[in-house]
C-alpha cells in the first residue's frame, strides 16, 4: 500500500508493476498472492488502468501474433531458481510482447476497440488462461454469453475482464455497471470490484463502481456472499497495517454499499431500475438533476439546466435513457420549460434567450 508522503509512481513504473502482477497471477503463486494483488489494484484508478492496459495488450498480442505464454515453466524452462541477472517476470513479459511484434502502441488500439459494441477477444483464447475483455462504449448496453452458460449485461461505458480457471470463474469489473446471470456449476463465480468480492453459484445480481471508490451491489435473485477488504492505505493512524476483511451474506432484494475506508458495508441506495439492461429506468419523485445525471451517462450531447432551481424540480416517470433529445423534450413539456438545441447538447430553461444560429423551443 502507498504510505503517506510516498511519491506517485511514474507511468513506466506502473507499467512494470502491472506487467509483474499480470505474470504472477498466471503462475503458481496466484492463489497465495491474490489478496496482495487486490490491495495493489485498490491503490487507485491509475493502477487499475495500468493493469487493464497490460491485459489488453497481452490478449490482442496472443490473438494477432501468437505471443509466447508467460507461465512460470516458460520463463524458467529448467525449473531451477532464476538467476539474479535475469529480468523480472514483468519485464520478461513485456519483452515477449516486443519479440512477437506487439508493442505498447497496442494500448491505443485496444482502448479504441474497448469502446465499441461487442469488442472482445474470442472465447477460444480463454482456454489458454488469458483474460477475455467485454466492453461497451458510451450509449451502449450489450449482452454477452459466457463460456460456462452464464450471461453478462454491460451498461454504458463499462468494462469487465473474465478469467476462468479449473478452480473458479473469475471476473473483474473495471468500469461502469454490470448484471451477472450466473449458471449453476461446481466452480464458484467471483466478481471483483475494487475492494469488494462477490461470490455466487447461481444467482442474478448487479455490481456498479461509483465515485469515491464505492461499490454498489444489488441482489436480484438468489443469495451471494460479499467480502470487502478495506484499503489499508486509508487506515487511521495507529491501526493495524492490514485491516481484516468483512463478510456479508446477501439475500434477494437487498442492496449493499461498500466503501474503501474500512467502514462496515451498509444498505445501499438503488443503482438503477431493475429494467436497466433494456435501457429503461423508472424515477419516482426525484430531483430533475438526478434524472439528468443518469441520462447523460449515455450520450456525448448531455442535457443541462440553466439554473440550480430548475435542477431541483421534482419529476417522476419511466424513461428510455438513451433517447437524449426525447428526454429533454418530454421533461420540457412536463415542467413547462424551454429547450435550447446546440451542437454540444440540450439546455432546459424557463424561457428562450435569442441567439443567432441557435434553435430554441419555447415552453408549451
Amino acid at each position: 500500500m502507498k504510505e503517506e508522503g510516498e511519491p506517485e509512481p511514474s507511468q513506466g513504473q506502473l507499467r512494470d508493476e502491472a506487467a509483474e502482477w499480470f505474470a504472477i497471477m498466471r503462475g503458481p503463486e496466484a492463489e497465495a498472492r491474490c489478496d496482495e494483488f487486490n490491495q495493489w489494484l485498490a491503490r487507485g484508478a491509475l493502477h487499475r488502468r495500468a493493469y487493464n492496459s497490460v491485459a489488453e495488450i497481452f490478449n490482442f498480442g496472443k490473438l494477432l501474433k501468437g505471443a509466447p505464454s508467460t507461465s512460470a515453466e516458460q520463463t524458467n524452462p529448467r525449473g531451477g531458481p532464476a538467476s539474479d541477472r535475469k529480468p523480472s517476470r514483468g519485464k520478461l513479459f513485456l519483452g515477449l510482447l516486443a519479440a512477437s511484434g506487439v508493442g505498447l502502441s497496442l494500448v491505443a488500439l485496444t482502448t479504441h476497440l474497448g469502446g465499441r459494441a461487442g469488442s472482445r477477444v474470442p472465447d477460444a483464447v480463454a482456454s489458454g488462461g488469458t483474460e477475455i475483455q467485454y466492453g461497451t462504449g458510451v450509449g451502449e448496453i450489450r449482452d454477452f454469453a459466457l463460456s460456462d452458460g452464464s450471461r453478462l449485461s454491460l451498461d454504458t461505458n463499462s468494462l469487465v475482464l473474465a478469467s476462468y480457471t479449473a478452480r473458479e470463474r473469475g471476473l473483474r469489473l473495471m468500469n461502469g455497471r454490470a448484471r451477472f446471470y450466473v449458471a449453476h456449476e461446481r466452480r464458484p463465480f467471483l466478481v471483483r470490484a475494487d475492494t469488494a468480492v462477490v461470490t455466487a453459484h447461481g444467482t442474478i445480481f448487479d455490481v456498479a463502481l461509483l465515485p469515491a471508490r464505492r461499490v454498489a451491489i444489488h441482489l436480484v435473485q438468489g443469495a451471494v456472499d460479499v467480502r470487502s477488504q478495506p484499503d489499508s492505505s486509508l487506515r487511521p493512524a495507529g491501526t493495524a497495517r492490514v485491516l481484516p476483511a468483512i463478510f456479508t451474506r446477501m439475500v434477494a432484494g437487498e442492496r449493499l454499499l461498500v466503501d474503501s475506508d474500512g467502514a462496515t458495508p451498509r444498505p445501499g441506495v438503488p443503482i438503477g431500475d431493475e429494467n436497466w439492461p433494456q435501457g429503461v429506468e423508472a424515477f419516482n419523485d426525484v430531483p430533475l438533476s438526478q434524472l439528468l445525471d443518469a441520462a447523460n451517462r449515455y450520450t456525448s450531447k448531455p442535457i443541462s439546466v440553466a439554473t440550480a432551481e430548475i435542477g431541483a424540480l421534482r419529476v417522476s416517470g419511466t424513461f428510455h435513457l438513451r433517447e437524449t433529445q426525447r428526454i429533454a423534450e418530454n421533461i420540457a413539456d412536463l415542467l413547462a420549460l424551454a429547450v435550447t438545441y446546440e451542437d454540444s447538447g440540450y439546455t432546459l430553461s424557463r424561457r428562450c434567450v435569442p441567439k443567432i444560429g441557435i434553435r430554441c423551443r419555447p415552453p408549451s
